[in-house]
């Protein structure tokens, strides 16, 4: 479960409240990852504000286009065909084409991403550019749910250049993508701060927001205590808290929002 403290009217009061722009959001979360992109489910959490992926899902449960306009299949279910978006660029500016989704499909494999890896293994074959924007995936047994799983956080999309120019560690605290933030600091221990791409132009077809990110930064806080992250959020130290104990659920936070281990967390990206 992840609480918001009400920092605008809400609909509930009596009127529709328009979203306030600009700004800090101070978010606590339960458990600092290893890195923003990876096999946790808080790495998801992060990796959905930084790096996007070729889908989405909505609120049906279907995949919907994101960084791929569109998609096919071909009638033995082996070869999937996926359109991307013209002029989407990585954060380091370089572009997104099809060899570079494919590169990231060979990386994940190899041990990139450990959930990706897991859940690919025993389907993928290989990834092939037919053209700059035109990408298919060749697998070696059908997976007929390959689709809804792109649309997960361990699927981001990285900067080739990026994955092969700096170092692990770089890319592990700051992954490059083509997301609607960027990583500006991380304090181990502590924070990560993430602060508003103000060239973003690649949002799912899904998003209730078109644009740039409606706040300026998000700071992205641990606090392991499920009692001080209840504390910081009635005083007001932070504006979102994750995994709200059971003996909370009551009128002390504005709203109340399932979050699961496969949907974004309550900190939107865009």
């Amino acid at each position: 479960m992840l609480a918001l403290a009400g920092c605008a009217p809400s609909s509930a009061s009596g009127g529709d409240s328009a979203p306030l722009e600009g700004g800090t959001i101070v978010y606590a979360h339960q458990q600092e990852p290893a890195c923003v992109f990876g096999g946790w489910i808080e790495q998801a959490y992060l990796s959905y504000q930084v790096l996007d992926s070729l889908l989405s899902l909505d609120d049906d449960g279907a995949a919907v286009p994101w960084l791929a306009e569109s998609y096919e299949v071909s009638d033995d279910r082996l070869a999937w065909t996926f359109h991307l978006k013209e002029g989407v660029t990585f954060t380091d500016g370089t572009a997104l084409t099809a060899a570079v989704v494919a590169y990231n499909f060979d990386y994940w494999v190899a041990g990139g991403n450990s959930t990706a890896q897991v859940w690919l293994d025993g389907y993928y074959s290989s990834a092939e550019a037919v053209d700059d924007l035109t990408l298919v995936v060749h697998l070696s047994a059908p997976y007929p749910r390959l689709a809804e799983t792109l649309t997960q956080g361990y699927f981001g999309i990285q900067s080739q250049q990026a994955l092969e120019t700096r170092s692990d560690e770089q890319n592990c605290e700051a992954p490059v993508g083509t997301g609607a933030f960027t990583v500006e600091s991380w304090s181990r221990g502590s924070e990560i701060v993430l602060v508003r791409n103000p060239h973003y132009t690649s949002w799912p077809a899904n998003a209730r927001h078109q644009g740039p990110a409606i706040v300026d930064r998000v700071e992205w806080k641990f606090v392991a205590d499920a009692t001080t992250r209840v504390a910081a959020l009635r005083s007001g130290e932070v504006q979102a808290i994750y995994d709200v104990p059971a003996v909370e659920w009551a009128p002390s936070v504005t709203r109340v929002m399932s979050s699961s281990g496969t949907s974004r967390p309550g900190v939107p990206s865009s």
